[in-house]
């Protein structure tokens, strides 16, 4: 089987505009938010027998696909910068127009082939397209097995299936790049594992991820992973620990909304203990 950018566009390219299902993520009331875009710092690994059974597309025969031309170079660099600049501006959908069209002109193994790959990628999560990114994201694996850029793909790939709830493979995904990047971003990459325990019901497993994560430097503050770990601590039946949880996230917050939040979490420990009265003040 051949994998090209051909393909992906005849079989993307129809469904680029239209939206995917928004997926029931919780929003964490301004607690503060988790990235989901690259890692800050990347390193290099080198993957050996990923994917076996797919091969790696051949790279373009240059002398007679690349643009010759200083105009038609121009002409390709203009629309990777206007490709670059409309997911800037977060206008996904034009995005990921240029970037497909960019990636089928340009070549293969150029870094800016590997930039706009991964800038498709996404582009295609940020506009909830999610199957779309994973397609993406395995053909960047399969093609640059020796990427700088191909901790950054493992990193979307446990997001893109998370967002699908095709949890134990973000799981998976997200162990990996743990393992194989260590001291990258580890507190955001534990919190995305504890994430998807939580969501399979494993709440015990879900917490011990969190308390992992919340040991672990950052670079926000720690009142989401707080609330996380309220929330399976409340989920497990465990409300006086929960109840201290939310009091320190109100405590520590800066906005009336996650105040507002916790003071709503507290009313619902109170009345499925039947402490109506408490519930209400």
């Amino acid at each position: 089987m051949k994998i090209t950018y051909a393909f992906l566009i005849q079989t993307l390219l129809l469904i680029t505009l239209t939206s995917c299902a928004d997926p029931n993520k919780r929003d964490a009331s301004n607690a503060t938010t988790k990235p989901t875009d690259l890692p800050t710092k990347i390193i290099t690994m080198q993957t050996e027998g990923a994917n076996d059974q797919l091969p790696i597309t051949p790279t373009k025969n240059t002398a007679s696909e690349t643009p010759s031309s200083s105009t038609n170079l121009s002409k390709e660099n203009t629309i990777l910068t206007t490709a670059h600049t409309a997911y800037t501006n977060n206008n996904w959908s034009s995005a990921i127009s240029l970037y497909l069209e960019y990636l089928e002109a340009s070549q293969e193994n150029s870094q800016s082939h590997i930039d706009a790959h991964l800038g498709l990628a996404k582009s295609y999560i940020k506009n909830k397209q999610f199957s779309n990114a994973i397609d993406t994201l395995e053909l960047f694996i399969v093609n640059h097995q020796q990427s700088n850029k191909l901790s950054d793909a493992i990193f979307l790939l446990g997001i893109a299936n998370y967002e699908l709830n095709n949890y134990k493979e973000s799981i998976s995904y997200f162990n990996d790049y743990y393992d194989n990047y260590p001291e990258t971003i580890d507190s955001y990459v534990l919190e995305w594992i504890g994430d998807g325990h939580r969501a399979l019901g494993n709440y015990k497993t879900a917490f011990e991820y969190y308390q992992s994560a919340i040991n672990k430097d950052r670079s926000s503050n720690i009142n989401f992973l707080l609330l996380d770990k309220a929330e399976v601590l409340k989920a497990s039946g465990q409300t006086s620990e929960a109840l201290s949880l939310f009091d320190l996230v109100e405590a520590n917050t800066q906005y009336d909304n996650t105040r507002a939040h916790m003071d709503y979490e507290r009313a619902q420990i109170m009345v499925s203990e039947n402490d109506i009265n408490k519930a209400i003040t």
